[in-house]
């Protein structure tokens, strides 16, 4: 599936066809910590720390203030 989604990309660079065609796979994690906007800041450093060591590289962090699925910050990692 993800060759085939490779295949639809317009004009993408090499760079990126190369990194598409290595990955086998995606995954999505949501992480909830206590109440609403009440995350224990050790606990999210934690989990950082955890994909930091597991060799994931960080991307992205946003902050979504009063979205439709969950009001707080998300990373991205890759």
């Amino acid at each position: 599936m993800l060759a085939a989604a490779a295949g639809l990309m317009q004009d993408p660079d090499e760079d990126v066809r190369q990194a598409v065609n290595k990955l086998d796979g995606v995954s999505i994690h949501l992480l909830r910590f206590g109440a609403e906007n009440m995350a224990d800041p050790e606990a999210v450093d934690a989990v950082r720390q955890a994909y930091h060591l597991r060799g994931w590289k960080h991307l992205a962090t946003t902050t979504n203030a009063g979205g439709p699925l969950h009001n707080g910050t998300t990373d991205v990692w890759l």
